[in-house]
């Protein structure tokens, strides 16, 4: 499940609200700091969620984090190495094709592949 490859705090945040506006909250909101108030109604926090993902989700972030801060980190180079990592499992490129397209040293190249092989059950796109 993709969840599992997230960051820690995005990862909970997709189990909240599910992945997809997990990583629209987080293209949005990472690497910002932002108190989520308990009386969140007129809050621009909830209207600014509200907008991007729909009020029913945008309430229960609001309800989740009621009272504390919310800090998201920023998906992009999560996503990022991801999809690179996917690449890298292609069948039919020599590793130093794809450790020199990839800026990696061909020890990287057999580590990922490795570790995709001990996760096989994750997939990126579930």
């Amino acid at each position: 499940m993709a969840n599992q490859l997230l960051p820690p705090r995005a990862a909970e945040l997709a189990n909240i609200v599910g992945l997809s506006n997990a990583l629209r909250v987080c293209e949005v909101l990472g690497g910002l700091y932002r108190y989520v108030p308990y009386d969140y109604a007129d809050h621009p926090l909830f209207v600014q969620l509200a907008a991007l993902i729909g009020e029913s989700d945008a309430r229960k972030i609001m309800e989740h984090y009621a009272g504390s801060f919310l800090e998201l980190p920023k998906c992009e180079r999560w996503f990022h190495i991801k999809v690179r990592n996917v690449l890298l499992l292609q069948d039919g490129k020599k590793i130093d094709h794809l450790a020199a397209e990839h800026q990696l040293t061909r020890r990287r190249v057999f580590q990922i592949r490795a570790e995709f092989k001990e996760d096989k059950n994750l997939d990126l796109f579930d």
